[in-house]
């Protein structure tokens, strides 16, 4: 897949038009500002992730966003009954079907 070496290469060129525009942010400024950017595709919603990356987009919401409260605010999810996993990642269409306990 090609989707992860993409994403590192407009990553790699928003965070080099910040630093052009005298702004630094961190990782969790960046991936919000790329999730919050990116274009819905019609797909399944769970094979999509945020949807299609958008450079330009993303580099718009920084700048937009920079400095507000909570925008460099990280956050952790687990999962106690798999065994502390990370995150939420559903691999069963039964898994829908009530709250994971």
């Amino acid at each position: 897949s090609m989707s992860s070496p993409n994403a590192c290469g407009v990553a790699a060129c928003v965070l080099s038009a910040l630093k052009q525009a005298g702004l630094s942010v961190g990782p969790i400024e960046l991936r919000r500002a790329l999730e919050n950017s990116a274009r819905p595709i019609e797909s399944e919603p769970f094979a999509q992730g945020a949807g299609l990356i958008n450079a330009p987009a993303a580099l718009a919401y920084a700048l937009e966003h920079h400095g507000k409260p909570a925008q460099d605010l990280p956050f952790a999810l687990s999962v106690p009954s798999r065994g502390g996993a990370r995150g939420i990642y559903l691999r069963d269409a039964a898994e829908l079907q009530g709250p994971l306990t």
